[in-house]
């Protein structure tokens, strides 16, 4: 079955037109090549144009994560029933949810207009709260954002976050930095692609840019304190990190289906005043950390640092206010 994006394959019937030399195809393996998506068929793959190409590109679709058409501005939903919606293959959309049938639910999107899905084919409709602020969406480019340089002679030479077609992407060490402001209590939510090993962190209301050596903490100029969520292969692990405080893990969550997957869905929650951290991975939520010692975090950015090994590419980040209430029941004991 193809694993491309729900919105790649919703505009699979404008294949040719204008401006589509800009799409770009994304491999399991971290690459990409531009050209233009000529034809798609689920037994014989992908059919791809490109302008040093003499002939036709044929790919199995077995090798590919993403298209991304080019060209294609997003869209505003008229007020309605604003839900998000997740499919059993993981693809996730939001839209108004229109209608159902006994065999039939009726969604408005900006991307396709009116879809029909089959009930068999819908895992979870999660009504969205009305009047919570979106923050921020994209990204976009690289604009606003703060590439940071990583000394650490364990995962090698520094590199950057490249910004591609509505994601970043790296595969040697890299920082990047933000200051989004965010609110008391937010909602952070993205998707999340890799080959081979992965190890990242993702700095919640930090106060600085730059990324921070935690061996060497002390040592660092001066920052306020954050919360240090570490995705890996297997596991979540979450950190409280001070300049003068003891490095202590309030707890880890397994993951073992990140073994089998090179793609999810990825969200945090944060509240201060319950002095809370969660993590939901492809809308299951699979921890939540209560901080006994009050909320770390003292400033309102995130930082996400990619340890060098293998590649990876974050994509869809949105980041908005969070009513305090889940979607789903944990699947992991809560501690």
């Amino acid at each position: 079955m193809p694993v491309f994006i729900l919105a790649a394959s919703a505009a699979l019937g404008q294949a040719g037109s204008t401006g589509e030399s800009k799409s770009t195809i994304h491999f399991k393996n971290g690459d990409w090549l531009r050209g233009a998506l000529a034809a798609y068929d689920q037994a014989a793959g992908v059919t791809w144009c490109h302008a040093d190409a003499t002939a036709p590109l044929h790919f199995n679709t077995d090798q590919l994560t993403e298209i991304t058409l080019d060209g294609t501005a997003v869209g505003r939903l008229a007020a309605g029933n604003l839900c998000e919606v997740q499919l059993v293959n993981g693809d996730h959309f939001r839209g108004n949810l229109a209608g159902a049938t006994a065999q039939h639910f009726l969604f408005d999107t900006w991307h396709a207009g009116r879809m029909q899905l089959l009930r068999s084919t819908v895992r979870k409709i999660a009504p969205l709260p009305k009047g919570l602020k979106t923050i921020f969406q994209g990204p976009e480019s690289d604009d606003g954002w703060t590439h940071g340089k990583i000394s650490n002679e364990t995962i090698g030479e520094s590199g950057n976050w490249r910004y591609h077609n509505g994601g970043f992407h790296a595969k040697a060490a890299a920082s990047i930095a933000r200051d989004l402001g965010l609110p008391d209590s937010s909602h952070i939510s993205f998707d999340l692609e890799w080959s081979g090993a992965m190890h990242l962190a993702f700095a919640l209301y930090t106060d600085t840019l730059q990324p921070i050596s935690l061996s060497t903490k002390e040592n660092e100029p001066d920052f306020g304190g954050f919360y240090s969520i570490q995705v890996n292969s297997y596991s979540v692990n979450l950190l409280p990190v001070k300049k003068h405080t003891p490095l202590t893990y309030l707890g880890q969550a397994t993951v073992p289906s990140f073994r089998k997957k090179t793609k999810a869905r990825l969200e945090f929650f944060a509240n201060k005043r319950q002095r809370l951290i969660a993590v939901a991975i492809d809308g299951k939520l699979v921890r939540k950390w209560y901080d006994p010692k009050g909320f770390a975090g003292e400033g309102t950015g995130i930082r996400i640092v990619h340890q060098g090994r293998g590649a990876v590419r974050i994509s869809n980040l949105r980041v908005e206010e969070w009513d305090g209430r889940f979607k789903g029941p944990p699947t992991h004991p809560i501690g």
